[in-house]
């Protein structure tokens, strides 16, 4: 690839310590933030000399968006994008502008660019040229409080395009609808309509990927103005690795039900077919691991009812149930059963993992997904591409989120070997239309390099001593052995709007939900109140005191810690304030309440080094 930078370029390659690109991918320059998860801030330019002003500047966005039609020459714009270290996004519309686009990033060996459209047979078109394309579909959601299945019906329109992610508006970008999309294996980028710091602030506690505004500057300066350093805008899933293992025997209804009732939003399991044709929830080929069955049949060999006449061997301690070696009385399930167990927990999802290389086994986990219309709590996940390929056809599950298994060499460490990684790793997995789904490579710098790029990364496995470490690093979701690590965890916050007197004061109050599910009063010493806009109030030490009749708008940041002690912040969409002169509150003469927690300060390892991924090797 042609090497053409400026002196101007140069100096700030070398200020950021920015190394050549690597198989493609470009060593970007991100606005940094407060927040400590990395959000792609993208800025968006309408028309030529608007591009080209910005990218010949000294002060480049990391990322843009442009309109295929404002492009004249795609080779001059690849060149200006690399030589600003500015990662390309392109709006198409017609074939024509895909065909164009795609040429010129053949002749320049260009391949960190993203495609965006609202039609997804272009998007098909981009991918069939390139499987290293990110493609995003925009779409319309039917309200700011999404249903199961509506949710569902995005993710088919938009991975059956296909793409990773979606563009949504800002008037339905809720913290709901975009964990929602995100549990179903897409990323969600929020376009905003202008950049008045409310709607930018909304956009960044809806715990979106990526945010796309007229000016990248400013909206990390209204994130760092008003979110405290180690805010978590995006906390991630917790996946409960087959089961909650740590707590039952894996990939048993009793480790799936811990999972589910101590805070796993998603838990995984493995499956294969028996010689009868019944969808079995087994690791390994065979039974002989885990149950008390010694012979040499492979699960295609047995029976389910052969199957069932074993029973599974603990292979841990488990205290007040089972010795290391006991004989349970445990059943390796079906398929069925654990559809049948999922029912009971709406809004929780599965990860199936196709074990093997069997077309019969894919098809029929296809049709038990249909039969139990089960299909808005599924995803699918192989180490084996070809099955995820069976698995997306017409007569199969068309539309189905898939994630590839994999894993690298080493651990990405240098940024340019974290790049060649990232390349890797997106060759592989959009080959089969899968999302990245590896071990090993989970470091802090790759994940900050997906998330540079508004991708989902899902890495896997974790454990009790490392799930901290894995919590910060910005992950769409954490596979870990030991899911109820989380389950006393703030997983999100949420304000009702206030109404408070002239010349009276009332408390800030919040709502925190744990991941296991309960919701928790905040305190309001643990609740930080910033004034986004407006003079009608005044804050302090989590009170709000109205001065003057009139409405503001504030954002309550509330203090947390990981179940080992490592502090963060999340915040909640913007407040509104409404300013009375017969509103309610006390006399500001009352006593102060407790003042607020200092800001958390992320742990040393876990916010711009590196911390070093003890990622198991099996999943």
């Amino acid at each position: 690839m042609k090497k053409t930078l400026s002196v101007l370029a140069l100096f700030l390659a070398a200020l950021f310590v920015l190394p050549a690109a690597a198989d493609g991918l470009l060593p970007v320059a991100r606005r940094e933030t407060n927040l400590a998860s990395p959000l792609a801030i993208v800025r968006e330019l309408t028309g030529e000399d608007a591009y080209r002003a910005v990218l010949g500047g000294g002060d480049a966005p990391a990322i843009i968006l442009v309109d295929a039609a404002d492009v004249s020459d795609f080779g001059e714009f690849f060149a200006a994008c690399e030589t600003a270290v500015t990662i390309p996004n392109v709006r198409v519309t017609t074939e024509d502008q895909v065909a164009a686009l795609a040429d010129a990033a053949d002749a320049a060996g260009f391949r960190d660019l993203s495609v965006i459209s609202g039609d997804p047979a272009l998007l098909s078109l981009a991918r069939e040229r390139s499987k290293m394309t990110r493609t995003g579909l925009e779409v319309t959601l039917p309200s700011a409080a999404i249903t199961s299945k509506e949710a569902n019906e995005t993710r088919l329109a938009v991975r059956s395009a296909p793409a990773t992610f979606c563009v949504i508006g800002p008037e339905t970008a809720t913290p709901e609808n975009v964990r929602a999309l995100q549990s179903l294996a897409l990323a969600v980028w929020v376009r905003l309509d202008s950049v008045d710091p409310s709607g930018i602030l909304a956009a960044v506690a809806s715990g979106c990927n990526g945010i796309i505004g007229e000016d990248d500057r400013e909206i990390a300066g209204v994130i760092n103005r008003f979110c405290d350093g180690g805010t978590l805008a995006r906390t991630p899933l917790f996946i409960g690795h087959r089961g909650y293992e740590s707590r039952a025997p894996e990939n048993t209804i009793a480790a799936f039900r811990y999972a589910l009732d101590n805070g796993a939003d998603i838990f995984e399991i493995d499956v294969d077919i028996t010689k009868d044709g019944e969808v079995v929830v087994m690791h390994d080929g065979s039974i002989g691991r885990t149950t008390d069955y010694d012979g040499p049949l492979s699960i295609g060999e047995m029976t389910l009812e052969e199957i069932k006449s074993y029973n599974i061997v603990s292979g841990m301690y488990y205290p007040g149930e089972y010795k290391v070696g006991q004989v349970t009385d445990l059943k390796a399930p079906t398929l069925r059963e654990v559809f049948e167990l999922l029912a009971g927990y709406p809004g929780r999802r599965v990860f199936i993992e196709l074990k093997g290389s069997s077309s019969e086994c894919v098809a029929e986990v296809a049709r038990l997904v249909r039969e139990y219309d089960i299909e808005d709590q599924v995803d699918v996940i192989s180490f084996n591409g070809d099955l995820l390929r069976e698995m997306v056809k017409e007569t199969n599950l068309p539309g189905m989120s898939t994630g590839y298994l994999g894993g690298a060499e080493s651990i990405a460490s240098a940024h340019e070997h974290t790049l060649k990684e990232l390349y890797d790793a997106l060759s592989a997995a959009q080959g089969v239309s899968g999302t990245v789904n590896y071990s090993s490579v989970s470091t802090y710098r790759f994940m900050e390099a997906a998330n540079d790029r508004g991708m989902t990364v899902w890495p896997w496995t974790y454990g009790r001593y490392t799930n901290d470490a894995a919590f910060f690093y910005g992950a769409a979701g954490i596979t870990t052995s030991d899911v109820g690590w989380a389950a006393d965890m703030f997983r999100s916050v949420s304000a009702d709007d206030v109404t408070v007197g002239v010349g009276r004061k009332v408390e800030a109050a919040a709502t925190a939900v744990t991941y296991r599910g309960e919701s928790i009063p905040v305190p309001a010493g643990k609740i930080s109140v910033k004034i986004v806009n407006g003079d009608a109030i005044t804050t302090g030490n989590g009170r709000i005191t109205g001065v003057a009749e009139g409405a503001a708008t504030v954002l309550f940041s509330v203090s947390a810690k990981t179940a080992d002690g490592s502090d963060y912040k999340l915040v909640t969409r913007p407040v509104t304030v409404t300013v009375t002169a017969d509103g309610p509150g006390v006399d500001p003469s009352e006593p102060e309440i407790d003042p607020v927690d200092p800001v958390p300060v992320r742990p040393e390892g876990r916010s711009f080094s590196s911390p070093t991924s003890t990622a198991t090797t099996s999943i």
